[in-house]
């Protein structure tokens, strides 16, 4: 919960530093290898943040982050240092970035969706239909991984029916439906890779942004956002981005007022 973040990181800290191992492996590290000044990082945060010194926690946790290392886990804790500082903004940030890489961890959701609560702009938005959940629930490198293990899987199987012609009738019926859920993971797989390159999200991060009609300091204001409220991004010109909100309001502001999730 929330309310005493710490708590979690004491009971699992073990947990998450396998988590951080896998994460690293996976991304920024290249070759499979372990950064070992991360995991160090990483400790010194957790002893920090129970130490009560959110600040140099949250500092820690940044210095991981800015090795490349893109890791839920860490992104969970650097929210949570946020939070205790009463950085709103930020903290959504790094919960939102954590629920990307791990979107069924129940804590980054809790998290998450206390914290919004505490955002000026309580903004309406529709309930998501059965399908996009499904998408949400699982990420890029999980759908490449399935769709890599099912693509190999089905040329063992093609292998196996040119080799041993009296098990084909078997061997077509596995291989069939093999095939079927392959091309369905590759269609999931290029639909996220789609979703995440054209409808990219931000968190505005200033106390309050005046959104303009054009992208002009002079141009009218048509309303404010502030700390931490999630916005899609529709067009950049120059320093300036065009966002949309959950009730379809539309304007402009500069960039600087916000960062990409």
């Amino acid at each position: 919960m929330l309310i005493c973040p710490s708590v979690k990181m004491k009971q699992t800290c073990k947990k998450y530093i396998i988590c951080l191992f896998l994460g690293m492996m996976c991304f920024g590290c290249g070759e499979g290898e372990i950064d070992p000044q991360a995991v160090e990082l990483y400790r010194q945060g957790n002893l920090l943040y129970e130490q009560d010194r959110f600040a140099e926690a949250g500092r820690t946790y940044e210095r991981i982050v800015q090795r490349g290392i893109q890791n839920g886990y860490v992104y969970f804790n650097l929210g949570n240092a946020y939070f205790k500082q009463q950085r709103i903004g930020q903290a959504i940030l790094a919960y939102e970035r954590a629920s990307r890489l791990i979107p069924r961890d129940d804590d980054v959701k809790t998290n998450l969706s206390v914290v919004n609560l505490k955002t000026l702009d309580q903004i309406a938005t529709e309930t998501p239909w059965p399908g996009q959940r499904l998408l949400d629930a699982v990420t890029i490198n999980e759908c490449t991984v399935i769709a890599s293990v099912l693509g190999g899987v089905t040329v063992l199987i093609l292998l196996g029916y040119i080799l041993m012609p009296n098990s084909r009738r078997f061997l077509m019926r596995i291989g069939i439906g093999c095939c079927v859920v392959f091309l369905l993971s590759v269609g999931l797989t290029g639909f996220k890779i789609y979703t995440m390159l054209n409808h990219q999200e931000a968190i505005i991060l200033d106390a309050a942004s005046i959104i303009r009609s054009s992208p002009d300091e002079a141009a009218n204001p048509l309303f404010t956002l502030h700390e931490g409220t999630k916005v899609q991004l529709v067009e950049i010109r120059d320093a300036w981005l065009r966002i949309q909100l959950e009730d379809g309001k539309i304007g402009w502001l500069k960039q600087e007022q916000l960062e990409v999730i």
